[in-house]
């Protein structure tokens, strides 16, 4: 039986420890990002209901989130957005100011600038707790101005939203 050397042995013991930490490590290794579950949910006037189509963060020059669910959607706009976390908060200011509208079984209702075709209109703020390049999460509630036929407010509470994100 031949003798094996010292360095024979001490080089097989070290690609073995080589090989054991990179089987460790690299099984051990995590994604850059935690899997986000999105989600878009609101009560309107006191009835909480779950956007669970359609959901969409996109921005360029304001951004825009939105889903919709049977019977209804809502959206949001803040205009000239910096990519930043923040409150936004309804106002005289069309360049700055949100706009959210909420549709229910056909008919819009909106809180926020009318744009060149109309004046304030309701209340409401939206706020920007966490954004990155993939998600944004934040919250939101807006009264809406009466609708012009029938006169009929909404109100929205509890809005939240973590959404990934699209350009």
């Amino acid at each position: 039986m031949k003798k094996s050397s010292p360095s024979r042995i001490s080089t097989f013991l070290a690609v073995l420890l080589v090989c054991i930490c990179l089987v460790v490590f690299v099984g051990c290794k995590k994604s850059a990002l935690p899997p986000v579950t999105e989600y878009l949910r609101l009560a309107v006037d006191g009835v909480v209901v779950n956007a669970t189509q359609g959901l969409h963060a996109r921005s360029s020059v304001y951004l825009t989130i939105g889903g919709t669910w049977a019977g209804g959607s809502t959206s949001i706009e803040i205009h000239n957005f910096q990519n930043a976390t923040g409150e936004w908060t309804v106002n005289p200011n069309y360049t700055t100011s949100p706009r959210m509208e909420l549709f229910e079984n056909g008919t819009g209702y909106y809180a926020g600038d009318g744009g060149t075709f109309g004046p304030q209109l309701g209340n409401g703020k939206v706020t920007i707790s966490y954004i990155d390049d993939n998600y944004i999460k934040g919250t939101f509630e807006f009264v809406t101005a009466p609708e012009g036929a029938t006169l009929i407010k909404k109100t929205v509470t509890g809005g939240e939203f973590s959404i990934k994100r699209s350009r």
